[in-house]
């Protein structure tokens, strides 16, 4: 199977003037964990890295109906 690029124009639509720009954390934190020097992104909001990290649930819920979607459906 060959594989197919595309090398036509890209399209898409320009961020707002007002979109709010991403939070940051202060730069140069590293993991609290104990003997742990692994550098967090200042993107990171937890105070530990990865691998240190409580495991959190995650629920996957289902696909969101809209009103009228859900009218219809019996």
């Amino acid at each position: 199977m060959a594989i197919r690029h595309n090398t036509g124009p890209v399209r898409g639509a320009a961020t707002p003037i007002d979109a709010r720009p991403n939070r940051t954390w202060s730069p140069g934190r590293t993991c609290d964990h104990d003997g742990c020097t692994t550098a967090l992104s200042i993107y990171n909001r937890s105070s530990s890295c990865s691998v240190h990290e409580e495991a959190r649930v995650y629920i996957q819920r289902g696909k969101r109906r809209s009103k009228r979607a859900g009218n219809r459906a019996a």
